[in-house]
């Protein structure tokens, strides 16, 4: 499966080629840090840095496939 990101240079989706970082956390301690309601996330998340098919890049937040 192939994934795509927007990339905010080209103004376009793109395709992702290298995932060069993927730091996971969950949405409960984003939300805690943020000053909101504390819930128990229905699923994790990350944060990705990648380089997409153009070489442009990115830096997005994902979902738990990320980490696999």
């Amino acid at each position: 499966m192939s994934w795509t990101t927007y990339c905010m240079k080209h103004e376009a989706l793109e395709l992702v080629g290298d995932v060069t970082k993927a730091d996971p956390f969950s949405g409960y301690d984003f939300e805690v840090k943020r000053g909101g309601k504390a819930s128990p996330p229905a699923r994790g998340t990350c944060e990705i840095w990648a380089i997409t098919a153009a070489g442009c890049k990115v830096h997005f937040i994902g979902g738990p496939e990320w980490t696999q």
